[in-house]
């Protein structure tokens, strides 16, 4: 294919499917609009299903890459203050620019309010702490805005598109960037051949023609899922985990403890909470090796103290999700608001249920454990 340079002069009245050519970028897969309006790829719908694990190949030198995500941010900027000089101008113009990011927490209007509808105090620390982390440092005062061209945009461009390459930088890589995400998506690897041809495949293979393809971002939870996409699945999500917030003693410092899917605690935040309970019990605190009981007493200990916390963050997620229902009844029962907030208000939702269950089933697991038997990854039914 001819380079990219030698058309650069027709880059603006070049499409994007004229770019993909141009720039010698292939595909396996065909760029749709789901049945949601959003753009994603599919195997195509007038061939054979779709056997190779082989999806993208394209050109290290047509994409956009930099070691660190702020320096791609600093690099999209500049292409896109180039305008129609900048050899991907078609990408940027055609793909990137009409992005709505009205869903990334960054954007959300009425920040504080929608923020208060989330279930765990944790996850609200964590989303007021990163948005405000990005304002201080991309705003510079201004107004918080997604401008085209503009730092938050170009940060949000970066967050929801760009992909790790195997060399540590991250690149934004035409088509590539169109694929939505699965959590069962297994096996989705970007590799780089020779330092130059970036290659996006999956282990599975056998898509029927026209079905959509998926890719796995990483091992997101609903909680990062939520801060770098702006996106909630509506199905269980494999890689989630929600965290306890936990109180040993009164006036001591509260300790998260991690609990994965199928309410499996994390082995490694259980050391800390029993030693914090020990001393409360005026033992030493001499944490023990991770797995290991300190004693049967100080374990039964833990575990009342466990199901208490989570009960109460059952109560206050509950609480939160009937506050969501509340709130889109209220805005949209007459087809009023906008379908911005309202899928923001979605989201939440979202989260808020899957927060919710996956709680209930760790409440669950320890109930029926047998009391003094440890806690952990694997907690034994209790024999009634």
């Amino acid at each position: 294919s001819p380079s990219f340079e030698k058309k650069s002069a027709k880059a603006t009245s070049m499409s994007f499917s004229e770019f993909i050519s141009v720039s010698s970028i292939h595909s396996s897969c065909e760029l749709r609009e789901t049945s949601t309006g959003v753009r994603s790829m599919f195997a195509p719908a007038d061939g054979p299903s779709l056997g190779a694990p082989l999806l993208i190949t394209a050109p290290l030198e047509h994409c956009l890459h930099a070691p660190t995500a702020g320096l791609l941010a600093v690099v999209l900027m500049a292409e896109t203050k180039l305008g129609e000089k900048s050899r991907h101008y078609p990408y940027i113009s055609h793909v990137l620019a009409p992005t709505d990011f009205a869903t990334l927490p960054i954007f959300w209007t009425d920040f504080e309010n929608k923020l208060s509808l989330i279930g765990g105090a944790d996850a609200r620390d964590k989303l007021r702490s990163e948005r405000a982390s990005l304002i201080d440092n991309l705003s510079n005062g201004s107004e918080v805005s997604a401008r085209v061209g503009g730092p938050l945009w170009a940060a949000a461009c970066v967050s929801t598109r760009a992909c790790h390459l195997p060399n540590g930088a991250l690149a934004l890589v035409p088509l590539l960037d169109c694929f939505n995400h699965s959590p069962e998506a297994r096996g989705t690897r970007c590799d780089l051949v020779d330092e130059c041809i970036v290659e996006l495949r999956v282990s599975r293979g056998n898509y029927n023609p026209g079905e959509e393809v998926y890719i796995k971002y990483g091992k997101k939870s609903n909680l990062d899922l939520l801060i770098d996409y702006g996106y909630v699945p509506q199905d269980v999500n494999e890689d989630d985990e929600q965290f306890i917030s936990v109180l040993a003693e009164e006036g001591a410092e509260q300790k998260l403890i991690r609990c994965r899917m199928g309410g499996a605690l994390d082995e490694d935040d259980l050391v800390s909470i029993r030693a914090a309970v020990d001393v409360s019990m005026g033992g030493t605190g001499a944490r023990q090796a991770i797995g290991e009981m300190i004693s049967e007493e100080n374990e039964i200990a833990v575990r009342k103290i466990l199901i208490a916390s989570i009960k109460q963050q059952l109560q206050e997620t509950s609480l939160a999700a009937e506050k969501v229902q509340l709130e889109l009844k209220l805005r949209y029962q007459n087809n009023g608001g906008s379908e911005n907030c309202k899928a923001v208000l979605s989201m939440i939702k979202s989260f808020n249920k899957h927060r919710r269950e996956l709680l209930k089933t760790a409440h669950d697991r320890l109930a029926s454990s047998k009391p003094g038997r440890r806690i952990g990854t694997y907690i034994p039914p209790f024999a009634q």
